[in-house]
């Protein structure tokens, strides 16, 4: 039984550490496009093709109508119970649906732009969202196909098409454009070689998905009797993934409809120095929700509360420096995306001020999330996208990209404030990087860290 314990925990930190390693790998690959296409195509350019890529991520979550995690969860309780025919009859049912429903909002997107409603953004970027509309059914597929190879317990494989195979083959491509063919190259057909990627990171999804399967299940009739279920259970589900995809991507995308295209260029260009900062964010989350989780099914809130603060506490000092060193040489930094990108050194500020705050309040939603509140954690996310929205609708005609910028740290940092007084009421569990140093000083004044 140890043995197994020990082999099962091995296996973790080696999953741990593989997924580290795409996430930094992707991370690398993102901002080596960015830079490339800053250069290649300039901030107008840069700013359509960015603005349509966000849509199409927005576009894309509603196409997968949240049947992801379900997937997930399914496929790993048929391995426990045998039960390939109920599996077999999800996985049919939702590739009918999120198949079906990506074809309609992609063909809605592009026959909206082109026959409805072209005025909606800049002419000289119609064509780049019209050939973004493509990235919807395709982005559906890597995403259904990354939850099947998860379900399949193929964690590292199914996120290989997405982190690793289409940024690396559009940072590839345009390198080779950059640096080996100096040819011109229009927003346009920029997203088009974005899209080849996409389609050749689906293809290899597809290839392993369709090897991935258990023999069982490639046998299996499809039973559909509880649809209702799948459906009802879904829902809950798309509700958060859309509430999170419209925060990450509601400001830029607002910037190309309702400003100019130059300006979302800046945006993108100050938002992608500042995605290292929420990288950091983000792996505390990931660091943190399995210890959560336990320490909280173990009855032990003090727990809880030590690792979350000093996990916390370890990740804020680590990106304070660089945050620091971001904001007074910003516009020297932004430089390397083309000279017109400097002036977006403020937008690069209130950004970083956000991403600071929101790493100082501590991982109130995932605490939630972990500790059975997963309720309050997705009215939290979903009441701060209803926000974003708004604010970025009222605030971006009346100013501009740096409004953006300030609608986007109140969202930031609205669910983790309003999710820090939610986990002390309900757990009594108080969360920051002021509690975590309370925690160092006091273990260290009796006789070292524990």
């Amino acid at each position: 039984m140890s043995g197994d314990k020990k082999s099962d925990a091995a296996d973790l930190v080696q999953r741990g550490i593989a997924n580290f390693g795409l996430q930094v790998g992707f991370a690398a690959l993102s901002f080596g496009s960015a830079l490339l296409l800053s250069r290649i195509l300039g901030a107008a350019g840069y700013g359509a093709f960015a603005s349509a890529v966000a849509w199409s991520n927005i576009v894309i979550v509603l196409a997968t109508l949240g049947f992801g995690n379900l997937l997930i969860r399914e496929a790993a309780t048929a391995r426990t119970d045998s039960c390939w025919s109920a599996l077999a009859g999800l996985q049919r049912f939702a590739l009918w649906m999120v198949g079906g429903g990506a074809l309609l909002l992609a063909l809605t997107w592009g026959t909206g732009l082109a026959l409805l409603w072209p005025q909606a953004v800049a002419p000289g970027a119609l064509a780049t969202y019209l050939i973004a509309a493509l990235l919807v059914p395709l982005g559906a597929w890597i995403a259904t196909a990354q939850a099947l190879l998860r379900g399949f317990d193929h964690l590292v494989r199914s996120r290989i098409p997405e982190l690793l195979v289409r940024p690396g083959l559009l940072f590839s491509s345009l390198a080779l454009v950059y640096f080996v063919l100096p040819i011109p190259l229009s927003a346009a057909e920029a997203m088009a070689i974005n899209v080849g990627a996409a389609a050749l990171a689906g293809l290899l999804g597809l290839v392993w998905v369709l090897r991935a399967r258990p023999p069982a299940l490639r046998l299996a009739t499809p039973d559909f009797g509880r649809r209702q279920v799948w459906i009802s259970a879904t829902i809950p589900l798309y509700i958060a993934s859309l509430s999170q995809v419209v925060l990450a991507n509601a400001d830029i995308a607002l910037l190309g409809v309702l400003s100019d295209m130059d300006a979302a260029g800046r945006y993108a260009a100050a938002s992608r120095m500042v995605y290292v900062i929420g990288f950091a964010a983000t792996s505390v989350d990931l660091v943190l929700s399995s210890a959560v989780a336990r320490r909280y099914a173990q009855g032990d809130t003090a727990g809880v509360e030590q690792v979350a603060n000093r996990v916390t506490l370890a990740a804020f000092l680590l990106v304070l420096p660089m945050a620091l060193g971001m904001g007074v040489w910003g516009g020297e930094l932004l430089a390397i995306f083309g000279k017109e990108f400097s002036s977006a050194a403020m937008i690069l500020t209130i950004l970083l001020l956000g991403r600071v705050v929101d790493l100082a309040l501590g991982p109130s939603p995932m605490v939630l999330m972990m500790t059975r509140h997963e309720r309050a954690a997705a009215v939290l996310v979903t009441s701060a996208a209803l926000v974003a929205l708004l604010g970025q609708w009222i605030v971006i005609p009346l100013y501009g990209a740096e409004g953006a910028a300030w609608v986007a740290l109140v969202c930031i940092v609205l669910p983790k404030l309003l999710g820090s007084v939610v986990v002390r009421r309900r757990l009594g569990i108080r969360l920051g990087v002021l509690r975590g140093a309370t925690h160092v000083l006091a273990s260290t004044s009796k006789g070292g860290l524990v």
